[in-house]
């Protein structure tokens, strides 16, 4: 099993998506990678990248957030900042264990995602809309 994270942008296509995530790149394992969202659901997700491997050994799925390395968190916040350049319209965010779903939403700006991914308290069970530039 692992952590498994996702960005929603709907309605994006898939040559868009690629775009995008070629200009985002990669930081030390990290990169958002366009996929299908779903056999019977249309549109694309972004695959968050090398994010299971930032968690440290004592990252708990129980905990309220993920424990994770702070060299990894800044890299993952770098490429968020990244993104969001690319990036104006609102999308959805989640880092889930494989197979949970979430049981809370989150409406945040993009400084707070920043923040929150920075800080190290990535919601174990939290999806969050993150607004428009």
């Amino acid at each position: 099993m692992s952590l498994l994270s996702y960005i929603d942008l709907n309605g994006i296509k898939k040559r868009e998506a690629k775009v995008i995530a070629d200009k985002v790149g990669n930081l030390d394992g990290i990169s958002i990678r366009p996929i299908r969202k779903g056999f019977f659901e249309k549109g694309v997700l972004f695959w968050v990248s090398g994010i299971h491997e930032i968690l440290t050994d004592d990252a708990d799925w129980n905990a309220e957030t993920w424990d994770m390395e702070k060299s990894g968190l800044l890299n993952l916040s770098k490429i968020f900042e990244r993104f969001m350049e690319e990036v104006k319209s609102d999308f959805r965010f989640w880092a889930l264990w494989a197979g949970d779903r979430p049981d809370k939403e989150m409406s945040v700006s993009r400084a707070q995602m920043i923040e929150i991914i920075k800080s190290g308290k990535i919601g174990t069970k939290t999806c969050y809309l993150v607004e428009r530039a």
